[in-house]
């Protein structure tokens, strides 16, 4: 990638229970750079090698059990344009409704309902 050739380095660095946002800024003689390090915990972060098998696996699977079960769960994806969240979240909601079925295979009757909202700027898609 371009990024690499021209020895740029990644603003987040993902790590276990955590991120380190890299931010750079001048000195106040605007002629020396230097990089401030920001830690911010999670109870879970998925870097750009983590497929949507995973991410379902560890952040929705037990949320759709537990709605299967009769509960409720809710699941919302945050961050800037571009990340991949409608991606992700398009898996998520297919394995899901998978999930949904296996369990509604074993019961005779049974009613679920999943909705699914895309709110970007002020717009809200359905």
């Amino acid at each position: 990638p371009h990024e690499v050739r021209r020895r740029e380095y990644d603003v987040l660095t993902c790590l276990d229970g955590r991120i380190v946002v890299h931010e750079c800024a001048m000195h106040a003689d605007m002629k020396r750079m230097f990089v401030h390090s920001h830690d911010i915990n999670f109870d879970q972060v998925f870097d750009e090698n983590c497929t949507n098998e995973q991410v379902y696996t560890i952040a929705a699977q037990d949320m759709v059990t537990h709605a299967a079960a009769g509960g409720h769960a809710t699941i919302m994806m945050y961050g800037q344009t571009g990340t991949g969240k409608t991606y992700t979240m398009s898996a998520i909601q297919e394995q899901a409704v998978h999930d949904l079925f296996q369990v509604r295979g074993r019961r005779r009757a049974i009613e679920h309902t999943l909705s699914a909202f895309e709110v970007a700027g002020s717009k809200v898609y359905d």
